[in-house]
């Protein structure tokens, strides 16, 4: 059963030029192998910016490392999704992920009309995204 969000970060408001901002964060039970986070409250669009960018980041270190050794895992079947390394996979086989689609953030952005969509894979050695052209995927702009 999930459990309900949970924060886990809720600053004090501050003072100096973060007055009357603040920021919570939500951690969301482990689905689909990987931990959800969530975010609400009133920040600068610079600091917006670097508060989805860290969110993403550990999102995508949750979807590729095993959260009990902490060793590279993939996504693995068997009942639920988890992230297992070879050593913890207990007879779970790898699930079967598209070529190419390996550790791939897609987001898909929509203003009126017009949509954008942009591609990063997480690269888990230097953590860190490479951007990645749609068009190589196969995936078209509609």
């Amino acid at each position: 059963m999930a459990r309900p969000h949970r924060p886990v970060l809720h600053p004090d408001q501050g003072g100096g030029r973060n007055r009357g901002r603040h920021l919570q964060i939500h951690a969301d039970q482990e689905k689909y192998a990987s931990i959800r986070l969530y975010w609400n409250g009133r920040l600068s669009p610079e600091a917006t910016s670097r508060v989805e960018e860290a969110i993403d980041l550990a999102e995508a270190r949750s979807a590729c490392t095993r959260e009990i050794c902490g060793e590279a895992g993939v996504l693995r079947t068997g009942g639920w999704l988890t992230t297992r390394c070879d050593l913890h996979a207990e007879g779970r086989a790898p699930a079967e992920v598209r070529p190419g689609f390996e550790n791939i953030h897609i987001v898909r952005y929509g203003l009126g009309a017009q949509r954008r969509i942009t591609c990063r894979r997480y690269d888990r050695e230097n953590d860190a995204f490479v951007d990645v052209d749609p068009a190589t995927l196969g995936i078209a702009e509609d």
